[in-house]
């Protein structure tokens, strides 16, 4: 473990569907851009040809940063991040849907899809962790578990839900407070987890508010080592244009809101080690 750099410095900026290009708080000049519009077969599911290329584009980039990774359609990148983790690792997923189903298309890694593959294909994975959960994504999970004994598959191995009724009030601390990070967390955000008046995405999305998010990962980052974040759950570029720009409006404010945060929260992780 290299404790003697700071881990979140880097922004990798992951551009898709061209969402990024119209904030002006990921416009820094320290923020590394990684075109990948030019690419076809990544919108929700990632065909074998562009991964292959998104891989190339990512070399020369670390896991050890911030990764932007465009809406929750492409939340599959989280995959790939971590799959360059050769350490053990907790997943902390703070997102509105489990993202566990079966891939409609076998073999191929999709937006729904990538936590299970993770587990089954990544052996650094030690635990996941499953924060603000809503409770149709937790009934789906259920029945499919039901019908397909996925309770016991290594798909469902070592993974922790808590709902986002549970992640309400004082609850989510007691809850919190029992979990043990014995290995270096590795987080991963969708914003559809935020109330849409907090965000705008294209899935639906949960009740949270930035303030409850915030505190959720204050909490994890006081009491873990945190090595990577990624963030995802930009909007559709679709519909009226004054309404794209609405929604894009919002979500530039909140990514900077975001961004601003973790950067104060590296800082103070960082200053935590150096002291020790």
């Amino acid at each position: 473990m290299i404790f003697d750099m700071k881990l979140w410095n880097d922004v990798t900026v992951m551009n898709f569907s061209h969402v990024y290009e119209n904030q002006s708080m990921l416009q820094r000049e320290s923020y590394q851009w990684m075109d990948c519009t030019d690419l076809r077969g990544t919108n929700c599911y990632l065909e074998e040809q562009a991964k292959e290329q998104i891989k190339k584009r990512m070399e020369g980039h670390t896991w050890r940063g911030i990764h932007m990774l465009d809406s929750g359609n492409y939340h599959y990148m989280t995959k790939l991040w971590t799959d360059q983790i050769h350490e053990p690792f907790t997943l902390v997923v703070i997102d509105h849907h489990t993202d566990l189903q079966r891939s409609f298309c076998e073999g191929m890694l999709s937006c729904g899809s990538w936590v299970g593959a993770m587990l089954k294909e990544n052996p650094y994975v030690e635990r996941v962790i499953e924060l603000g959960v809503g409770e149709t994504s937790l009934a789906e999970r259920n029945s499919l578990a039901e019908r397909n004994s996925l309770a016991e598959s290594k798909e469902e191995a070592g993974v922790s839900f808590f709902s986002e009724e549970e992640c309400k009030g004082q609850g989510i601390w007691r809850a919190l407070s029992a979990l043990e990070f014995g290995t270096p967390v590795y987080l991963s955000i969708d914003k559809d987890v935020l109330s849409e008046r907090e965000a705008a995405t294209n899935w639906d999305q949960g009740t949270m508010s930035v303030m409850e998010l915030e505190r959720i990962l204050t909490y994890i980052i006081q009491k873990a080592w945190v090595m990577g974040v990624d963030i995802c759950g930009e909007t559709t570029m679709s519909g009226p244009f004054v309404e794209q720009q609405r929604r894009n409006e919002k979500n530039n404010r909140l990514n900077g809101e975001l961004l601003t945060f973790l950067e104060r929260e590296e800082q103070r992780q960082y200053e935590k080690v150096i002291n020790y």
